[in-house]
């Protein structure tokens, strides 16, 4: 698959936590590797958009740590990216993908009626979104 997330982490000041950041990122390669392997084999469009919300969850948590910041506990990607954007201004553009991207989570975490099919297109544009993302992360840290 990927290189490691957490390769390119080494060089960096001694108060950002790499150790756990990498968790974060690691966590992470394996939702958005998953929902690339689901898509591609056009798979279930819930599961798919589901893992499209954690790895950016766990991406942007993991790079919150690694830039010295306890990040909040929550679901809520707007409140993540915002926060990541101080960091990096580049990253303030996702803001409304964020947003929808959270709505994938709460659908399939508090399903209030029936099951609701995404495109594929759809999918393939936010998933591409997330890839630029978690790129972006990985040019920034290395």
């Amino acid at each position: 698959m990927a290189e490691s997330p957490a390769e390119g982490l080494e060089g960096h000041n001694e108060g950002h936590n790499k150790e756990q950041a990498g968790a974060w990122f690691e966590r992470g390669a394996h939702n958005i590797e998953t929902a690339q392997l689901l898509l591609d084999k056009q798979g279930y469009t819930d599961i798919i958009a589901f893992h499209i919300h954690q790895a950016m969850e766990k991406y942007l948590k993991g790079y919150l740590v690694y830039s010295g910041r306890k990040p909040h506990d929550t679901h809520e990607l707007k409140l993540l990216i915002k926060e990541a954007a101080t960091h990096d201004q580049a990253l303030a553009k996702h803001v409304e993908f964020c947003d929808r991207v959270t709505g994938y989570y709460v659908q399939e975490c508090y399903p209030s009626g029936p099951l609701i099919e995404h495109s594929y297109q759809d999918l393939a544009r936010d998933l591409q979104e997330a890839w630029d993302i978690t790129n972006r992360i990985k040019e920034v840290l290395s």
